[in-house]
């Protein structure tokens, strides 16, 4: 199943290619999540039911036909979409969120994880959510930081940390942060409220121009050595 209002190489291969508007993805998913409970096709066995309650509760009020008016998509396939999902033996959720608002990004995720927590496809063989990122390093970089000892705290909530003054040096590795997506307000003037920024990249872009320090890297292209990339295989640099 394909969810795109853009022709994608993967929609040759999917059976359902799904076109909403631009902008109304995140209604489609939670209309399939909808139907999900509406049909009793839920698998909710390791979840606490006051969690499934309170979703359930915040579903009540989606009306399906007007899903269908607002995303031009026909109902009969978001049902369709549902069963297959809800009845498959294991499914997995990749996703990226090149089309989706900025203010839309978060409701977003949080309905696709909420889809695969009520189907059971979180954890197992063939399950799975699978993020895309903006590189290879950045989602290394994640599957090390899913091995914390110690609790994190997440990058929206770094930049708010920022700019009420309770952080004030900052290392910035990778390049799957943009701050247009994170914050409201202009990076530099958050920028101004830290004493040491220190970026670490080999883009010249808004943090590049605003660091103290530049550590210059390569890319993966540029390096003699061995890879992991997305799929955890171990891969000889292209050089």
């Amino acid at each position: 199943i394909v969810i795109d209002p853009r022709e994608i190489d993967l929609t040759r291969y999917a059976k359902i290619w799904i076109r909403p508007q631009p902008g109304t993805e995140t209604l489609i998913i939670n209309a399939i999540n909808k139907i999900v409970f509406d049909e009793a096709m839920e698998n909710c066995k390791n979840v606490s039911m006051d969690n499934v309650r309170e979703f359930k509760n915040y579903l009540w009020n989606f009306d399906i036909n007007k899903i269908e008016q607002i995303t031009q998509v026909p109902k009969n396939i978001i049902y369709e979409s549902a069963r297959l999902i809800a009845k498959s033996t294991r499914t997995s959720f990749i996703f990226g969120d090149d089309v989706i608002k900025n203010s839309d990004t978060e409701n977003y995720v949080n309905s696709l994880i909420n889809l695969a927590i009520i189907t059971d496809n979180v954890k197992g063989f063939g399950k799975g959510i699978y993020p895309t990122f903006y590189g290879l390093a950045t989602s290394n970089f994640h599957q090390i930081a899913s091995l914390k000892k110690s609790e994190t705290i997440t990058t929206k909530e770094i930049f708010e940390k920022i700019d009420d003054g309770r952080i004030k040096a900052l290392i910035l590795f990778g390049d799957g942060v943009s701050p247009d997506l994170i914050s409201d307000k202009p990076f530099d003037k958050i920028r101004n409220k830290l004493d040491l920024l220190i970026y670490a990249n080999h883009l010249k872009n808004q943090f590049f121009k605003l660091s103290d320090y530049v550590i210059p890297t390569k890319t993966y292209s540029e390096q003699k050595s061995t890879i992991i990339n997305n799929e955890g295989k171990i891969k000889i640099s292209p050089k």
